[in-house]
């Protein structure tokens, strides 16, 4: 079994990190000449400052459970009626300039691309030092000058991605060229004022660096010791990219490639809802956060807002509508939730959480998982698989797209359930389903932009895909740094 993942190995670490896990990430230089005497001068320290640029992609302010809180409180997975201050303030869409629990997430983001682009504008520095007594080859230099700036490249898409889903306009085929995105920072120099540019400008951007991360080997191991991203996590955040931009063809064309020659497999298991989160990679992890123990737990953001136990009810409990698709005595996926004494009857999600639980229906909790930690996989084989059955049956092809989809009813559920044949109700399926299978995971939101994008009716608890309240308002930090020149989103909700 491959898997495709990243993680900051313990040796490397602790170099890099003598007074605690944040070291290069933020390091802040009172001077360009500080930063060019201290740290620019050497391929070791070259591979610090990307560690660090993981390290920011990994954070719970960011990829580690900031964005998908975001994405779900803007969503209808998730009843949010009780929640104050700032994700009150993302729940009911009105966002404002000041509120740091969207902010937080804004920063973390472009200090991930701070770091990918101190890389790219440095990659003179591989091969130095060097070793006059056994020199390297140009040849050897310059392989490594180009996975350098593979995966400086790749971090630097897939952030810029994140934030535009959130931060700016859906992705509108007919209006991308004039709808404000966020900025795509190209720069390290933190004195360049932030400029927005259009959603197409910022997709065609983050393609280009995708594209481009394609250089990376099919497993990356650098150094020998640690898993990082490779060419099939560039290839399947390609899918996502498409399949947001409703080109359903390089979506379907990225996703299948992925499937069928990353090395990630179908997770048969009854019980692998409950799995996907674990303390163990899984066999359908193509990308993600790793986590390597109690004291390095890069999941606990994303898990904490669903704990809940004995005496404390879960933080973000589950919506009626969701509960009325979701509660279903068929469905294996009833492990991933609770709704008994402990949560007074609410429903609540419990796939990122230890759990007791009836794995063959005859009442009795024989089976217990324990998770003290998670990895946090943002790119698996179900999500491409549900993403290919879509993209296949939007261009006609009803075949594959009833083949793709029944992988998922068959393990899904106990009675068999049988995919549609007609297109409209295999396509409303396989979107169920989908929804059913990434709760909690960030993927909601989305699905309802891009449907809406796509020209059909699409709402989020009563409101449009499109209303103003669905993209975060930007912090004023980043307003300020560009005072009549950097327009803020459009505040006052959406009703």
């Amino acid at each position: 079994m491959k898997l495709r993942r990243y993680m900051m190995s313990a040796l490397m670490a602790g170099a890099l990190f003598s007074t605690g896990c944040d070291g290069y990430l933020d390091y802040e230089p009172n001077n360009d000449k500080q930063l060019e005497e201290d740290i620019l001068v050497s391929e070791e320290n070259l591979v610090k400052i990307l560690n660090g640029a993981y390290s920011n992609l990994a954070g719970g302010e960011f990829l580690g459970g900031r964005t998908q809180h975001l994405s779900e409180l803007l969503a209808d997975n998730v009843n949010g009626s009780a929640l104050i201050e700032g994700e009150r303030g993302v729940y009911t869409r009105n966002t404002d300039i000041f509120d740091g629990f969207k902010n937080d997430a804004y920063t973390k983001g472009y200090k991930a691309i701070r770091n990918a682009n101190l890389v790219l504008e440095n990659l003179d520095l591989v091969g130095l030092p060097g070793n006059p007594e056994n020199p390297e080859s140009v040849e050897e230099i310059n392989k490594r000058k180009i996975a350098f700036e593979a995966e400086a490249r790749f971090i630097r898409a897939i952030a810029h991605f994140e934030l535009v889903r959130l931060w700016g306009k859906p992705y509108v085929a007919s209006s991308a060229d004039a709808d404000l995105g966020i900025p795509y920072r190209l720069s390290s120099d933190p004195t360049i004022a932030p400029v927005r540019e259009t959603v197409a400008q910022v997709y065609s951007n983050v393609l280009a660096d995708l594209k481009f991360a394609e250089a990376l080997s099919d497993n990356n191991d650098r150094q020998g010791q640690t898993r990082w991203a490779d060419k099939w996590a560039a290839k399947g955040y390609q899918a996502k990219v498409y399949f947001q931009m409703n080109d359903f063809e390089n979506a379907l064309k990225y996703a299948d490639d992925v499937l069928k020659n990353s090395g990630a497999t179908f997770d048969e298991r009854p019980d692998y809802i409950l799995h996907r989160f674990d303390e163990k990679a899984v066999s359908e992890e193509i990308f993600g956060i790793v986590s390597l123990g109690t004291n390095n737990d890069n999941g606990g953001e994303l898990r904490g807002k669903y704990y809940f136990d004995e005496k404390v009810i879960t933080h973000y409990p589950m919506a009626e509508g969701l509960a009325k698709v979701a509660v279903d005595k068929t469905d294996r996926r009833m492990l991933s939730y609770d709704n008994g004494e402990t949560n007074e009857g609410i429903l609540a999600l419990a796939k990122f959480k230890s759990i007791k639980y009836d794995i063959d229906g005859d009442g009795t909790l024989e089976s217990e998982l324990k998770k003290t930690y998670m990895q946090v996989p943002l790119l698996h084989y179900t999500q491409l698989l549900l993403t290919k059955a879509e993209s296949a049956a939007e261009l006609g092809q009803l075949d594959v797209a009833g083949t793709a989809l029944t992988k998922v009813l068959d393990r899904a559920y106990t009675s068999g359930k049988i995919a549609p044949i007609t297109k409209k109700a295999l396509i409303d399926e396989i979107r169920l389903q989908r929804r059913l299978e990434l709760v909690g995971e960030g993927d909601r939101i989305h699905q309802i932009k891009r449907i809406g994008a796509k020209g059909e009716a699409s709402f989020a608890r009563g409101a449009s895909w499109n209303c103003p309240g669905l993209s975060i308002q930007f912090p004023k930090s980043e307003i300020d740094s560009n005072r009549g020149n950097f327009r803020a989103n459009e505040e006052g909700g959406c009703n």
